[in-house]
């Protein structure tokens, strides 16, 4: 795989956290589209693409398209998937939590009721 390093923030004013306001999408300048596209095309595959019939290029084209859509769709499951067993895990912990919360309560009472009944002798 390869990467290509843009010479631009994609905020200006300084960092880029998660809930910033990115602005504008840097995928419609079209000088960064075309300095990674020259980055990252290999000359040989399009020159073989282009001397493929243009019938079989367009079928080709459809199935890398239809190939990205179920990987896509494959990758949301896996996320809905690793989800769903973050939330058990952190149900299974409330659970645990509370369990011993009830076992120190039962604890901090029998300690009260000894201590009355020490100070009673």
């Amino acid at each position: 795989m390869t990467s290509k390093k843009v010479k631009r923030k994609t905020h200006p004013n300084g960092s880029n956290a998660f809930d910033e306001d990115l602005g504008k999408n840097p995928f419609h300048n079209q000088e960064i589209v075309k300095e990674l596209i020259d980055g990252c095309t290999l000359v040989e595959v399009v020159d073989k693409i282009i001397d493929i019939d243009y019938v079989q290029r367009t079928w080709d084209s459809l199935g890398s398209f239809l190939e990205m859509g179920h990987q896509l769709i494959a990758n949301i499951k896996v996320m809905n998937c690793m989800r769903s067993e973050v939330v058990k895990a952190q149900k299974d912990h409330q659970a645990k939590t509370n369990h011993l919360l009830e076992e120190k309560a039962e604890a901090d009472h029998f300690l009260k009721e000894k201590i009355a009944k020490v100070k009673g002798l």
